[in-house]
């Protein structure tokens, strides 16, 4: 006796989800005639993702599934096409409307749109235009439309995405008013925003909204970025960028990648307002002018390449010399390389290590990739004389194949000689070398 056939569709419906597959929930309708229509009211359509059919057919099935979609609203649609499938804006356009009349959640649309014959728009121009139907009750959309290389552009009808509060749009371009008008009036409710797209031509952006919290932004061909966001507390900036204005009061942490020249208009803040974040991550391509946007900053990570002179005589003194500059930082990691001067040489320098306070520092890790250790072991004794109370250990971590000079007499006779100051521990993590002595 088939005790399932006789359980509520709520509960089919329950069971069928877990395929995670509209197809393979089709193929229950051929067990009998109770099944027949029961995953076409599913609440979860997952479209394309375990179909190895010719890309025509694969896309027919995906219309032909909705089209028999019987439920009046799905709370998740997700079509995820193989990436050596191709699909042509045109054939998007059917799934996309659906969304718009009968969405009420989730929308997951992964696929390849087809590349462009030639350098420059042209017959296909119109067909490579994707709209984005307005999805009113729709409160996460998810839209990866192919390649850096595609020639997809897209759209948003206007209208209000009244519910959407996460929006994702990855390899694609876009007009730079289509963008501006998509935050600042369209998505009253946003807040978090994924881009990665390239604009259709060089532009200024200004993006403005009161409900945005964190954003994401990676737009090729962005000139100048205006942001204005009362309740932004993430921001993350990649691409390079002529300029950057932000208002963001809330702001606690702020990642830039690339930026050349980064201004923060005191015109744009409160009153005696305290520019405070939480953490800032910049690296060496960053422009200095980065770190006279805040008053404070609560964690900085730091990440810069300093390059030695031929036989690297330099590496101990600079290292002394930044630590001096940068007395109240907390953790400290090197990692020392170079491309094969093994041959010490000792440099006259004047710094004295006993003239350095390091009230802050807890934590130093220095990763030895290839090089002499000779270096190394000069740059942890000379540590050693500098005045660190709250550090209590030094961590090495040997990768290089060069690990066998390392042998256990060094390592002791560094350990001894750092102590009581602090501990020296090694970590050997090339495991294809074998340990000497």
């Amino acid at each position: 006796m088939d005790h399932i056939s006789g359980l509520p569709d709520e509960l089919l419906h329950a069971i069928l989800v877990r395929l995670r597959s509209a197809r393979a929930a089709a193929r229950t309708s051929l067990l009998s005639h109770r099944w027949r229509c029961v995953w076409a009211e599913l609440p979860e359509l997952v479209l394309g993702t375990d179909d190895a059919q010719p890309p025509g057919s694969l896309a027919d099935s995906i219309d032909a599934a909705i089209a028999a979609y019987a439920a009046a609203a799905v709370e998740r649609l997700e079509i995820a096409m193989p990436s050596d499938i191709r699909v042509s804006a045109r054939g998007i356009a059917p799934w996309l409307r659906f969304a718009s009349h009968r969405l009420v959640g989730t929308l997951d649309l992964r696929v390849q749109c087809q590349d462009n014959p030639t350098p420059k728009y042209s017959r296909r121009e119109e067909e490579q235009e994707v709209e984005l139907p307005v999805c009113r009750r729709a409160t996460r959309i998810t839209l990866f439309l192919g390649q850096e290389r595609c020639s997809s552009c897209l759209r948003p009808a206007a209208g209000s995405f009244a519910a959407l509060t996460y929006l994702a749009i990855h390899d694609t371009s876009m007009e730079a008013r289509a963008l501006d008008a998509l935050l600042s009036s369209q998505c009253p409710r946003l807040e978090n925003l994924d881009l990665h797209v390239t604009l259709v031509a060089a532009s200024d952006v200004s993006l403005r909204s009161d409900s945005l919290i964190s954003l994401w932004y990676h737009a090729a061909k962005t000139r100048r970025l205006q942001i204005v966001a009362a309740r932004m507390e993430k921001l993350w900036i990649s691409r390079d960028i002529e300029a950057h204005t932000i208002s963001a009061p809330k702001l606690a942490e702020f990642w830039v990648d690339c930026a050349r020249v980064v201004y923060y208009p005191h015109q744009d803040l409160p009153v005696n307002a305290e520019r405070r974040v939480l953490l800032l991550d910049v690296g060496d391509d960053s422009s200095p002018s980065l770190f006279g946007m805040f008053n404070k900053v609560d964690e900085l990570k730091l990440s810069i390449c300093i390059y030695m002179r031929r036989y690297h005589e330099g590496f101990t003194p600079t290292m002394l010399h930044l630590l001096r500059k940068c007395n109240s930082i907390k953790k400290f990691t090197v990692t020392y390389c170079h491309s094969g001067y093994s041959t010490l040489r000792r440099a006259s320098w004047s710094l004295q290590a006993s003239d350095i306070t390091l009230n802050s520092l807890e934590e130093v890790e220095i990763e030895w990739t290839s090089g002499s250790f000779q270096e190394i072991e000069f740059f942890v004794r000379h540590l050693s004389k500098c005045t660190a109370t709250l550090l209590e250990k030094v961590v090495i971590d040997c990768t290089s194949h060069r690990t066998s000079t390392l042998t256990n007499d060094v390592r002791e006779r560094l350990s001894r000689m750092c102590s009581p100051n602090f501990i020296v521990e090694f970590n050997v993590t090339n495991s294809s070398v074998d340990e000497v002595n």
